[in-house]
Order: C-alpha cells, then structure tokens, then sequence
C-alpha cells in the first residue's frame, strides 16, 4: 500500500487505548496514533464528507474515518512529543501556501519558520511508517531506523543523512489549498540514486533524502534544507507531479470514489 492518496475527511474524535506496549517507551498502553497528523487531513475536506482512500497498488477506493492510523505504536505521550513538531511543521505548511501567492514558479523562497523543525518532522513520518503494519503503509529504514527515531523525539542532533527539499505544488499563482495528502513513498535521487522518499502533506510536497552518501548536484540541490537556519521551498505547478496526475487518474478509473466525491 505504498503512496497512499486519502482525498477527504471530517474530524471525528478518536482518543481510545490498546493493550500493547508502546514502541518506543514500552509504556504499558498505546492510543491511536495517525500516522499522517489529523490536521493534515482536515485540510483536505469539502463539505462534512468522511476520508476517501485510494491505494497506487489495487486502485480500489474505501472510505475511512479520521485517515489512517495505528492503535499498536505509540502511548499518548509519545504520541503528543511527536505532535509538538507536526504541529510547527502544520504551521510551516500554512505560511508557505501563503507565501507562494506572491512568487513565480521555481523562486527561491525562504519562510521565518526553523528548517531543523521541518527535517525531525520528516523523521517523525518516516519513523511512524517503518514501526506501523504492512498494511498501514509501512516502509523499511534500515540501519537508519533508531537514529530517525532518535532524532524525531529530540534525543539527538539532526543526522546528516536526513535532508528535504520543499515543493508547494498549486493550480495558480493565487491557489491556496490543498487537494490531497499522499504516505511515504520510496523513490531515488536523480543522479546519484540516493534512497528518498515523497510526502505530501499541507499542499507541500517534500522529498526526504535518507542517505549517507552526498548530495548530488540535483535540481533539489538549492533547496536542501539540511545546515540552513530557515526553512526554504520552490513553488510549482501541481500538475506537472504525479501527487497531483495520480489522484486524477484515479477519479476517472474508480467508479465507486467518483460517486462518492462531490461534482
């Protein structure tokens, strides 16, 4: 279930317990920790429709509640150190949609938000998905595993192998909004075949870079965000990405979602 595309959703509580140990502290109980932060979801929402989901794999569409989450990873308060730094990465999203309304395609834009809080984010995410189930979406860190999980809860510097570059993709110079959300999906770096991955979350689409190896001299190269004070993105064209040709496709291919959106 890689690259997972969820469409719309409504908020609907969903604080609740399970009986497992929690991942990371071994806390005796676990809560259902969304592996994409909630806010992230409300903003793609039209009406009070509930969540569309869509697989890339089967392409078969399902409905769901509040996006994806998993009952088994994390205690609350795991879950609520985790969210201090979605919540700043939430509000780093919301200002650079704002900002781009003023800047042309390909600009080099920088945000007074902190480029360190954007890249423990990105390993917030990717530590999530490679402790949740297959099913989930779960993805394999490797030898880069713990010391993601490391740098997600604050316990060490930021490692040299995480980078990000930011990508605010629109419809229009004036477009504000958010169309889709996307999960993790493995990908490389041109030129040097570094191992990356594509989120999209907030309107913003990051590539993560988690690798040891250096950084290439890529078309992300000036927007690497890893060694900067501020966080930097680049304005495109939504429809030039597949985050955005995907779920369009997929409308026309899945006749139960196309009923299920709204005209």
């Amino acid at each position: 279930m890689k690259g997972r595309f969820i469409a719309l959703m409504t908020d609907i509580p969903l604080e609740a317990t399970n009986a497992m140990p929690c991942v990371n502290c071994g806390a005796s109980s676990t809560m259902r920790a969304h592996l994409l932060p909630k806010a992230i979801c409300q903003e793609v929402m039209v009406d009070k429709k509930i969540a569309t989901g869509v697989t890339e794999n089967d392409k078969k569409f399902f409905p769901s509640q509040s996006g994806t989450f998993d009952t088994d990873i994390l205690c609350i308060k795991c879950d609520g150190t985790l969210g201090m730094v979605e919540g700043e990465a939430i509000e780093t999203f919301r200002e650079i949609r704002k900002k781009a309304t003023a800047y042309a395609d390909g600009a080099l834009v920088d945000v007074e938000r902190s480029a360190e809080t954007m890249l423990r984010f990105c390993a917030s995410i990717l530590y999530k998905y490679s402790i949740t189930k297959k099913e989930y979406g779960r993805i394999s860190l490797g030898r880069y595993q713990e010391p993601m999980r490391r740098a997600a809860f604050g316990e060490s510097d930021v490692p040299d192998f995480l980078n990000a570059a930011l990508l605010r993709l629109r419809l229009n110079r004036t477009d504000e909004s958010v169309f889709a959300y996307r999960a993790p999906k493995a990908d490389r770096e041109q030129g040097t075949g570094a191992n990356m991955y594509r989120i999209f979350a907030g309107g913003v689409l990051l590539f993560v870079r988690v690798d040891q190896r250096a950084v290439g001299d890529s078309a992300l190269k000036k927007l690497w965000l890893y060694g900067r004070e501020k966080a930097v993105f680049s304005p495109f064209d939504a429809r030039k990405f597949e985050e955005f040709k995907i779920p369009q496709r997929q409308i026309h291919e899945d006749e139960g979602l196309a009923k299920f959106l709204p005209d």
